[in-house]
């Protein structure tokens, strides 16, 4: 009876100490889902309002995300959409998780809001929230796919940076998603959301960024250049 008793603790310490693990690792690799975000040493919604601006400051009112993409972007996006007169959205982001940029993209969709990217963002009182000039103004890895997802992608300037690379694989627990890199992943919601791309032309581009994408090694991120930018038709409207 007391080597059962043993053995019956033994095993719920060791359920404990895979839980508390788990946990660690889905914090410092997920992210932890915060509704809010220290930038330039001030805390901020992820979805707020904003002035995207050319570095000539030539500006134009959006709703700027900012952060992973994950489901506390998801919920901001969503509860923030109406039926008409949306502000385009720009992103501010370095990726995150591809099952929430779908969702994103989606929402993009069904509402025919524009997405954007800008050289910098500005808060009111004029204070420069991100530049281009310091390398902060970037749309990268599922940032991309959310992006391309709107039938009216605005570039505002020509300093941000489109960062790709293959989509992160995962291992999948009831818990969390802990990204992994030898493992294979479902492509089937990705490759939908360009299938279903109205446009003809816009879906063969779409297509041949996410292939480019594939052949970059997911701990690597590639930098689109101005002659790729337009190649794969990522910008359809300059300002």
């Amino acid at each position: 009876m007391r080597n059962y008793l043993v053995s019956a603790l033994l095993f719920f310490n060791l359920l404990a100490i895979i839980f508390i693990f788990s946990e660690y690792l889905c914090i410092n690799l997920n992210g932890n889902n915060t509704s809010t975000l220290t930038v330039s040493n001030q805390e901020i919604k992820r979805l707020i309002e904003v002035q995207a601006c050319s570095n000539n400051m030539v500006c134009y009112d959006v709703l700027l995300a900012i952060g992973p993409i994950d489901e506390s972007m998801v919920n901001q996006i969503l509860s923030s959409i109406t039926k008409k007169n949306n502000k385009p959205i720009c992103f501010l982001s370095q990726g995150g998780n591809s099952a929430s940029a779908i969702r994103i993209s989606k929402a993009i969709r069904e509402y025919h809001i524009s997405t954007c990217l800008a050289d910098k963002y500005v808060l009111k009182g004029k204070q420069v929230l991100m530049s281009s000039q310091d390398s902060k103004a970037y749309c990268q890895s599922a940032c991309v796919f959310v992006l391309m997802s709107s039938n009216t992608r605005i570039s505002i300037g020509s300093k941000a940076t489109v960062g790709i690379h293959a989509p992160a694989r995962k291992l999948e627990f009831c818990i969390c998603d802990i990204p992994v890199t030898s493992f294979g992943i479902d492509d089937s919601e990705i490759l939908d959301l360009i299938e279903n791309t109205q446009d003809i032309k816009h879906k063969v581009n779409f297509y041949s960024l996410y292939v480019k994408s594939l052949q970059i090694p997911n701990k690597e991120m590639y930098q689109l250049n101005s002659s790729e930018l337009n190649d794969f038709g990522v910008f359809n409207e300059f300002r």
